[in-house]
């Protein structure tokens, strides 16, 4: 499933506020300092991508959705092939999570 035009826009406008990290080190370390809210995994990274992600969210008590393509999380934060984005501010979290699972019902983790 893509993600939806008002998703990718709220996950642009996180990213324009600086309030998300992409690339393996930087979501890790996002994690390990209590600043990641929730992380999007895109339907396309590997299963042990996936499964690492996921592992590491359900360790440090956050979230984790499986939902987008990578071309769609790499357009909307404007970057270039990125698997996995975490977002690091609670509001952005909310509407992210609320947004996805309405309009497209993408599994969480």
């Amino acid at each position: 499933m893509k993600l939806s035009k008002r998703a990718a826009s709220l996950l642009s406008l996180a990213s324009r506020a600086g309030k998300v990290s992409s690339g393996e080190e930087s979501i890790e370390k996002a994690l390990q300092s209590g600043t990641c809210q929730l992380i999007i995994i895109s339907e396309e990274a590997s299963g042990n991508t996936r499964k690492k992600f996921v592992n590491k969210c359900h360790y440090y008590g956050k979230e984790a959705i499986v939902c987008g393509t990578v071309e769609c999380i790499s357009t909307a934060i404007g970057r270039h092939t990125r698997v996995a984005v975490a977002v690091n501010d609670k509001g952005f979290a909310k509407l992210l999570r609320e947004c996805i699972h309405a309009e497209t019902g993408a599994t969480m983790d």
